[in-house]
């Protein structure tokens, strides 16, 4: 009997380091398929707050928030989207009528605000316009449902990143 060759030939020496929108862990998360409401045809970036939308009917989401509109979750990164620039910025992103995935529970990685330092345990919030989520109160709250689970200066592997904890298990 022949024995099959190994799987796995090669195994990286270090872990990958995360980026915006990755998820940062495989704990009971959720993730929504919302339909990229874009009206300025920019693209709608990961791991950013979208809320519900108008234009393409109840699963619509728009980046930021419209004059008051749900808050739904977090934009989830796609490797099927095209980086077009090939730079290590935010160039993935949604466009306008394309499925997205908005992770409305569980832990993803989020290139925070700078304006108020994250830390552990902070209450959550996001910039309306920008969709960007920050510890600053002048932003809007996200309310209990949110907690940043790191602090981006205590983690040299991070890039500057943090996990935001969405759902009901924050506790966890």
């Amino acid at each position: 009997m022949q024995t099959p060759p190994p799987v796995q030939l090669t195994y990286p020496q270090y872990l990958y380091v995360a980026q915006v929108g990755m998820l940062a862990s495989s704990a009971l998360h959720q993730i929504d398929t919302h339909i990229a409401d874009d009206p300025s045809g920019n693209g709608i970036g990961f791991g950013l707050a979208v809320c519900r939308g108008f234009m393409h009917g109840d699963r619509s989401a728009c980046l930021g928030q419209l004059s008051g509109t749900q808050f739904l979750g977090a934009t989830v990164a796609d490797v099927t989207e095209a980086n077009v620039k090939n730079v290590p910025t935010l160039t993935d992103h949604y466009i306008d009528s394309e499925n997205m995935g908005v992770m409305v529970m569980g832990d993803l990685w989020v290139q925070p605000a700078t304006t108020v330092a994250v830390t552990v345990g902070a209450d959550v919030y996001f910039n309306t316009s920008t969709g960007v989520f920050s510890a600053n109160p002048t932003d809007v709250s996200i309310g209990a449902d949110a907690r940043w689970m790191t602090t981006p200066a205590n983690d040299p592997r991070s890039n500057g990143l943090a996990v935001l904890r969405l759902g009901l298990h924050i506790g966890h």
